[in-house]
């Protein structure tokens, strides 16, 4: 059996989180989908899609790594 540990995510303080992993899918998501109605390409709009997304991760829910070689 693997070791347990919990993965630990460190919070990006320049960027916000959401109340949950889906609401932060939708708001990236949401983020994403202007950039390309708009054809615009800003970087900094795919830094804080994910952003969001991993702060969400960070500050709501305890990740551990998954055990792949049992399935």
């Amino acid at each position: 059996m693997k070791d347990k540990r919990k993965v630990n995510l460190t919070e990006a303080n320049l960027w916000g989180s959401k109340d949950s992993i889906d609401e932060a899918y939708e708001y990236a998501n949401s983020i994403l989908a202007t950039e390309v109605q708009d054809g615009k390409m800003w970087s900094s709009n795919f830094v804080t899609a994910l952003m969001i997304v991993w702060n969400t991760l960070a500050t709501k829910y305890d990740i551990y790594p998954k055990d792949v070689d049992s399935e």
